[in-house]
């Protein structure tokens, strides 16, 4: 049970994320560098049992990697400074 609990309290801030990036009316390009940045804010604080280490630390990489071009490119920057 701890480790599901852990699992759930990992899992939770992506779940949101997903669920506001899915959006069908409310979603912009410029709404997912400030998502993704919270996601690896929350993650990076998180105090989680031993056992979800290798899934928070997949979770950071595999978003770091996945986003990369995303936040190199300028354009997607100021996409989310102009959000509507």
């Amino acid at each position: 049970m701890t480790f599901l609990k852990s699992y759930v309290n990992v899992m939770k801030p992506v779940a949101i994320a997903m669920d506001l990036l899915q959006g069908d009316r409310a979603c912009f390009i410029g709404y997912v560098i400030p998502t993704v940045m919270d996601i690896q804010q929350k993650l990076r604080s998180m105090r989680v049992d031993p056992a979800v280490n290798p899934l928070v630390k997949a979770l950071s990489n595999g978003l770091s990697t996945r986003f990369k071009q995303m936040f190199d490119d300028d354009c997607y920057h100021v996409s989310t400074m102009l959000i509507p």
